[in-house]
């Protein structure tokens, strides 16, 4: 979406809600949070929706990522649009109007609802490590050939996520070897100037890929190395949707339900009342 679309879906608080409440709509609430039933109807406009069994009233954002930090839909939409042009959370901040820690708080949501698209991104999501799964050993690769040399120690491996080349492999020393293998892949040193982290961090990006990850990577002043898996898993996602309109899937993403939610959209709903009546 260019500029020009996009200033005319922020003109008015009226509009922008509009075109939020659209993309809800794909998957509309169709159980009440409260109560199960599915006797609902809006109110207020179409702002809220109410239960006709148990009158609980709700936000059309319940339990949807965006209804996880709550400013206006136009701020919303206007950071939205702010993070796909790749500016930091400060700058965000500065250019929005919005304070500096709701501002990281909105970010780290689009982070989130992208991880939750994939399956890697929701173990890392629900703070699941697959050290104890996948057995990781220290190789020597001279050409097109490599020879394993020893299984490194759990106790030397700090973290290992799955990622959607590979995994996220940190080791607290220099293993033997100039590269590792992991699940059945070559992993090479990662140097990443945005981040200061003990021990190594190895990962199995092609070349071009990683070439892009680096480079946004940079522009950040200080990552956490607990946190370089989430942003890998975002710019991987950049990556592969580089070609696409980024606006409309990071927007999509903010307006699907959040885990532990699912139940209350409609296919959801009907799955369960089949259940139910067989």
């Amino acid at each position: 979406m260019n500029i020009v679309e996009f200033s005319q879906i922020v003109r008015t608080r009226r509009e922008a809600r509009r075109y939020v409440d659209r993309i809800c709509a794909r998957s509309k609430i169709e159980a009440c949070p409260k109560c199960s039933d599915g006797r609902l109807y809006p109110v207020e406009s179409g702002r809220r929706i109410r239960c006709g069994s148990c009158r609980h009233t709700f936000n059309v954002l319940f339990g949807r990522w965006m209804n996880a930090v709550k400013i206006s839909r136009v701020k919303w939409l206007w950071i939205v649009k702010l993070f796909e042009l790749e500016m930091t959370s400060r700058r965000i901040s500065d250019e929005t109007g919005v304070s500096y820690p709701t501002v990281l708080r909105a970010v780290d949501t689009i982070r989130n609802s992208i991880l939750a698209r994939t399956h890697h991104g929701r173990e890392l999501l629900a703070g699941d490590c697959v050290a104890e799964q996948v057995p990781v050993f220290s190789c020597v690769q001279r050409g097109n050939s490599v020879r394993k040399l020893d299984l490194v120690p759990r106790g030397d491996i700090i973290r290992l996520h799955r990622l959607g080349n590979g995994y996220f492999l940190q080791t607290t020393e220099n293993p033997p070897g100039n590269c590792m293998l992991c699940g059945g892949i070559r992993h090479y040193v990662a140097d990443i100037p945005a981040v200061t982290v003990a021990g190594r961090i190895y990962l199995a990006y092609p070349k071009g890929e990683w070439a892009y990850i680096k480079e946004r990577l940079m522009k950040f002043h200080g990552i956490r190395e607990d946190q370089l898996p989430v942003y890998l898993n975002v710019m991987e996602y950049r990556y592969e949707k580089r070609k696409d309109i980024l606006f409309d899937l990071l927007l999509e993403n903010l307006c699907s339900f959040m885990p532990g939610y699912e139940h209350l959209s409609g296919d959801r709903c009907r799955s369960r009342l089949v259940t139910q009546d067989t």
